[in-house]
């Protein structure tokens, strides 16, 4: 079986071996968002649990909600992403 390294902005990992990442960590390194979008939500981006970047995306998300947290389309979209990410790494998928 061939070892497929996929790189992307000086980020390697195995795409055979997935299981040995945090998929929350991948999602902040791929974020894909600008400097302008990531400067926006800089609380995101220095967290260092799966559990404390669910908290901070979940609150972002519902004062997102109640319209008291503007954002573009492309930073909410992150956001709910990394939710999920964060949600599978905490229950083990």
């Amino acid at each position: 079986m061939t070892n497929f390294n996929t790189q992307n902005d000086a980020i390697f990992f195995d795409t055979n071996n997935m299981h040995l990442f945090d998929r929350y960590q991948v999602s902040l390194q791929r974020s894909g968002l600008s400097e302008e979008e990531r400067e926006i939500i800089p609380q995101v981006f220095a967290v260092s649990s799966a559990r404390e970047a669910l908290s901070i995306a979940n609150t972002l998300l519902r004062r997102y909600d109640n319209q008291t947290f503007r954002c573009s389309y492309n930073t909410k979209f992150f956001l709910e992403a990394l939710a999920i990410a964060a949600e599978a790494d905490l229950a083990g998928v």
